[in-house]
């Protein structure tokens, strides 16, 4: 059955359906450091620093590794650009990891003073991947960075990147802001490949059990449908269909106005918003520049409002 509100009942010949309101849904509702950690299934720890820290620096990168907290701090009181690495005992399969984002637990000191780190994977053949970190002003406290993109759709790198070997990962390195001139100062907890890419996106996020009560109460109710024939006798062995015709709450997207009038109407576009949308506005037609005739050919006043 489609998750969306009760609308039409399929019905035999010759047959009569009284339906009212059984629970129907209005709604729709391991480790690769050097040693060798547990992690959620779902989790895969690249470095929690709790035996060991970076296994290097370079570019004047200092570090300080207390394994009784389980973190490094990464320091450069001069220029803010440098790293620390750890090169894995033998190189790492990460191709059943691509859909998976990098995520960084950290905190800045008080003399840190750029606004970005960039954590890098490298290959056997010295290939990169980079996915930078944005670090707030004056932002302090325990953080976690989770990449927007995930691992196997990295946006830039090193050295022919595009063709970076994930069956073949040696080294994981962070690296400080490039021609930054502040210092970097952050003290990391660990780093760790994980399936959601925000915090509100992960399966046991808190949230959830509250929503979970809220579409219970607000967006389901019950159904019961009695299937006779046309002289009341029950038909016990009828085939019942529910289907969603329409959406209860409103459901909608934006859409180019082109694509629905003019000479480059698109009949499966429409097709998407009639079957998917019980709202649309209009993307950018109506928009000044575009209603003004100054973004050329594909906007006219005209045809945006036959679209509408």
């Amino acid at each position: 059955m489609s998750a969306g509100p009760l609308a039409s009942v399929y019905e035999e010949p010759d047959l009569s359906i009284n339906t009212s309101l059984n629970r129907v849904a209005l709604a729709m509702a391991a480790a690769l450091t050097v040693g060798v950690a547990s992690a959620p299934a779902n989790e895969l720890i690249v470095n929690d620093f709790d035996v060991v820290g970076f296994g290097g620096t370079w570019g004047g990168f200092a570090q300080a590794h207390d394994p009784g907290t389980g973190s490094v701090r990464l320091f450069d009181e001069t220029n803010g650009w440098g790293a620390g690495y750890t090169n894995f005992d033998q190189p790492i399969d990460l191709t059943g990891w691509s859909d998976h984002h990098i995520a960084v637990d950290f905190r800045t000191n008080a003399d840190h003073g750029g606004n970005l780190f960039t954590v890098e994977l490298l290959d056997t053949a010295g290939r990169g991947i980079k996915f930078d970190t944005r670090v707030l002003p004056g932002q302090s406290g325990n953080t976690t960075s989770i990449a927007s993109r995930p691992l196997g759709n990295p946006s830039y790198g090193y050295n022919d990147w595009e063709n970076f070997d994930f069956a073949n990962v040696e080294r994981m390195q962070l690296l400080g802001q490039w021609n930054g001139a502040e210092p970097f100062d952050v003290t990391f907890d660990s780093v760790r490949l994980q399936d959601y890419a925000y915090v509100g996106q992960d399966p046991n996020a808190a949230w959830r059990i509250e929503a979970d009560r809220r579409i219970q109460k607000h967006r389901m109710a019950n159904l019961l449908v009695n299937v006779t024939f046309s002289d009341g006798r029950p038909a016990p062995l009828a085939s019942v269909r529910v289907e969603q015709r329409n959406h209860e709450f409103r459901f909608g997207t934006a859409a180019k106005a082109w694509l629905i009038e003019g000479p480059n109407a698109n009949e499966t576009y429409k097709q998407v918003l009639k079957d998917n949308f019980n709202r649309v506005v209009i993307e950018n037609d109506l928009k000044w520049p575009a209603w003004s005739g100054e973004w050329g050919p594909n906007f006219a006043q005209d045809q945006t409002l036959s679209a509408l």
